[in-house]
């Protein structure tokens, strides 16, 4: 049986947090024993975890000087302060920035030392913070024998800006599960027949775009039309939408509904998702949002062409606020196109399965 280790931050709301507990609570269990670090022991998805693996989390968890240890620190430092005498067989960073810093320090010499990536490293430099210079971030990507990243976007900017070679896999989604809780009963924002249901669902940051999406939803309703806006989430920027829903006076057609455990039942009644993004990996939300048949309107950032085409599986739009305006706008009045796209979602959403993406991913681990 393989030891393997997972490293993040934390297990607070967000895609890659969420899509690694279904990662590793479907791993084969006859195959792999799952120790999971966490540099925080923090988040939502802590008690989703199976109960067999194994959580680890920081020595220096509240240590006065713990952010400045941790980028002036040298990987190698890092990994021997965390992991003295540990033995893997497989050793994973499962996101950018400190995670990856400490698994590339790695001292084993039998450990396979693969590293993800979630983002558009160029266009979301967040995790340089982590590190001493931009030549360190290069040799530590240098040290991996695999970078895995969740779309061919991702795989060509990483390729470019680091000059190594990686793979695409997609983040595995249990299909299975979202269908099931889908049913549960929910308490849904009042609204007749005639109005027309958004749903949005993410960390509440800038790079998700949702002060844009509000801007276009105040738009709709001074043009007329009859829709809300769901809003599903958490995050730094929460006070700050609901500044602006409360000045603009959208309160009765914009609903923050807050960090849902189950967002599924509410996507499920729901008219169609929105994803108002500068810039994604792989969108967890919206292959939710397939799986569960819903029209689709999205900004084109990276990960949307390969989940949805060429705009044939959902209706993707230019990165721009009147272009997400004007496609929200063809959704909500266009009843043959979004027929079209509910249908094209139902198509597209059947083919993705879990099974297949933790198959592909157990071959990685060997």
């Amino acid at each position: 049986m393989k030891k393997v280790l997972f490293a993040i931050n934390n297990l607070e709301g967000g895609g890659a947090e969420k899509v690694l507990v279904d990662l590793v609570n479907n791993l084969n269990k006859k195959k792999y024993t799952v120790d999971l670090f966490l540099i925080d022991k923090t988040g939502v998805f802590l008690e989703k975890l199976d109960k067999d693996i194994k959580v680890l989390s920081s020595y220096i968890e509240n240590h006065p000087l713990k952010e400045r240890y941790l980028k002036d620190a040298s990987p190698t430092e890092l990994y021997e302060y965390f992991f003295k005498g540990d033995e893997y067989d497989v050793e994973i960073a499962f996101l950018e920035g400190i995670a990856t810093k400490i698994i590339s320090g790695s001292t084993s010499k039998k450990a396979k030392k693969i590293a993800w990536v979630h983002t558009d490293l160029v266009e979301h430099p967040w995790f340089k913070r982590e590190y001493r210079s931009e030549e360190e971030i290069r040799k530590c990507y240098q040290r991996f024998d695999e970078v895995v990243c969740v779309s061919e976007k991702i795989k060509e900017v990483f390729e470019k800006t680091y000059g190594k070679e990686a793979i695409v896999r997609w983040n595995p989604i249990d299909s299975n599960l979202i269908k099931k809780k889908c049913k549960e009963e929910v308490e849904l924002p009042v609204h007749s027949e005639e109005t027309f249901c958004y749903i949005a669902v993410g960390r509440f940051t800038k790079e998700k775009g949702f002060e844009r999406l509000v801007n276009v939803h105040e738009r709709l309703i001074d043009n007329g039309y009859h829709v809300q806006l769901w809003l599903i989430g958490k995050g730094e920027l929460k006070s700050h939408l609901e500044s602006i829903i409360q000045e603009k006076k959208l309160q009765n057609s914009v609903y923050m509904l807050g960090f849902q455990e189950n967002p599924y039942k509410y996507m499920e009644n729901a008219d169609a998702y929105v994803c108002s993004s500068y810039v994604e990996g792989l969108s967890t939300t919206v292959l939710e949002a397939l799986i569960l048949g819903l029209p689709i309107v999205t900004t084109n950032c990276p990960g949307m062409e390969e989940l949805l085409g060429q705009s044939q599986y959902g209706l993707i739009t230019e990165n721009s606020e009147q272009a997400l305006y004007e496609g929200m706008k063809s959704m909500a009045e266009n009843k043959e196109l979004y027929l079209k796209y509910k249908k094209q979602a139902q198509t597209r959403g059947a083919q993705v399965h879990i099974e297949k993406s933790i198959a592909e991913i157990e071959m990685l681990l060997g």
